[in-house]
């Protein structure tokens, strides 16, 4: 299973193969015609500040199916509370194996329970988009457009991206800064994301870069290629205020 995250127009990502280290690097837009549980395409501009979730999958794909039930139960908590999830349906075998047929995509929606929008990719024009190499394999695109990191032992901060391989790049770190080769990334909490201190990664090396900021290279916590489940973290309702206390009566 594979794992990236992306930004779009205002949404953001954790790591996005082929693309580039800009910090605004936009999510590629996907044309995809034929979909499946919807009336109409969606679009990655119809989607804009909403969390979206695409899950590249094939029908005949064991650990595809494995991960459905997850994906379904996280469609059914939190779609009202502006999760999209997309399926892409990208066929693994020659056509003569039944994947690039409509009606057989729908029979498995219908066999799985699926109601989300899926697309048909058969073309695996989308899956080139995005640098997908594994079935299943999951982008998530936000609302924000970078995770916040921090050094955990100096503290010092900065903006974790992809690097379009196996690698991150924290930019945005002065070069002034604390840091070491070795020193943990975690996130801080201050993109509004993710709650601080979950381990992104380790870096791995440091240069001067250009300007007024260091090129640092981490190296993810996560095995990409090798990860097995995918926490989507949305944000909560916001507290209820709490009833005034009642006034202080005194006592005799």
């Amino acid at each position: 299973m594979n794992a990236h995250r992306h930004e779009a127009e205002g949404n953001g990502a954790l790591a996005t193969p082929r693309q580039g280290a800009e910090a605004e690097r936009p999510a590629p837009a996907w044309g995809n015609t034929s979909w499946l549980n919807t009336e109409k395409p969606l679009t990655l501009s119809s989607l804009k500040g909403e969390v979206v979730l695409l899950n590249f999958w094939t029908f005949t794909c064991y650990n595809c199916t494995n991960t459905l039930p997850a994906l379904i139960d996280f469609d059914e908590r939190y779609r009202d509370q502006g999760l999209v999830i997309i399926g892409m349906h990208d066929p693994e075998f020659p056509p003569s194996g039944g994947e690039h047929d409509k009606s057989n995509v729908q029979r498995a929606l219908n066999s799985h329970g699926i109601t989300y929008a899926n697309a048909q990719d058969n073309d695996h024009a989308t899956w080139n988009l995005y640098g997908i190499r594994y079935w299943p394999s999951f982008v998530l695109i936000d609302r924000n457009a970078a995770v916040g990191g921090v050094d955990e032992r100096s503290r010092a901060q900065g903006v974790v991206i992809g690097t379009g391989a196996d690698r991150l790049q924290m930019d945005y770190v002065p070069a002034t800064a604390d840091v070491k080769v070795g020193d943990r990334v975690v996130t801080s909490g201050i993109d509004g994301i993710y709650p601080k201190g979950f381990v992104i990664g380790q870096i791995e090396s440091i240069e001067r870069g250009s300007g007024e900021y260091r090129a640092i290279v981490v190296r993810p916590a996560v095995d990409f290629s090798a990860l097995e489940a995918v926490l989507v973290v949305l944000p909560s309702a916001a507290p209820a205020t709490p009833p005034p206390a009642p006034a202080d009566q005194g006592h005799e």
